[in-house]
């Protein structure tokens, strides 16, 4: 079951992460490390370079 989007939680969780909570911290270094690495394999795609 899905949960539906809530400003109020996601302002929460900004509040965590701004607030140096270290689990959101940690979720947010995976977040940018998987979308970086995920860019890069884009970026490095050979047709890219056509």
């Amino acid at each position: 079951m899905k949960t539906k989007p809530s400003p109020r939680r996601a302002r929460s969780y900004v509040v965590k992460l701004q607030g140096g909570d270290q689990y959101f911290l940690e979720m947010w270094r995976k977040l940018v490390d998987i979308t970086m690495s995920q860019n890069q394999l884009t970026y490095n795609r050979p047709e890219r370079h056509a």
